[in-house]
């Protein structure tokens, strides 16, 4: 009772939003998310390729270290900031 589920899925809001701001990169999504929400594996080759170089520079203990880091702390006052809304 009261609740309410909505019709439209996130990759409908995506589309629209897509269309709507960047309308030359509308059709090359739908074709490359026509069968799902994955990428083909074509593609997903291509992009890891392109990152992979990156990635190889940093040595393995580098990557540790990086993931080991402890946040900074936060000091009293630091204010906190508003963020926008996405829609």
């Amino acid at each position: 009772p009261g609740r309410r589920c909505s019709a439209i899925g996130v990759r409908e809001v995506f589309s629209e939003w897509l269309e709507e701001s960047r309308p030359e990169l509308a059709e090359r999504y739908a074709q490359l998310y026509a069968r799902g929400a994955y990428l083909p594996t074509d593609e997903r080759r291509r992009l890891g390729a392109l990152v992979r170089p990156e990635r190889a520079r940093r040595s393995n203990a580098e990557r540790f270290e990086r993931s080991r880091a402890k946040p900074r702390a936060v000091a009293a006052t630091d204010t906190a900031v508003a963020q926008d809304s996405l829609f």
